[in-house]
């Protein structure tokens, strides 16, 4: 038998501070990794490179991989929310 697949899917619009959640990783910039929250309807986000890790960070994140991220702040003015993954553990 595989594994299970499935996606959670919230109610609400954005995740709660110190949440975990799924993310999948669209374009990498010089500060910071944009990523889309799969189980809040693809909302936008970032992960700032210092909340990555120590390592480097071409071995860390890759366009297109989905990642768990920590949720650190939510901001519905700008309709974006900053992640860790770091934080993950």
């Amino acid at each position: 038998m595989g594994p299970n697949l499935e996606c959670r899917m919230c109610e609400s619009k954005y995740p709660e501070i110190d949440t975990a959640v799924m993310v999948q990783v669209k374009s990498i910039g010089e500060i910071c990794a944009y990523v889309s929250l799969l189980e809040y309807n693809n909302a936008e986000g970032m992960i700032l490179l210092s909340e990555l890790s120590r390592r480097r960070i071409n071995s860390l994140i890759k366009v297109g991989r989905t990642e768990p991220g920590m949720v650190l702040s939510v901001d519905p003015d700008k309709d974006y929310v900053n992640l860790s993954k770091r934080r993950v553990a």
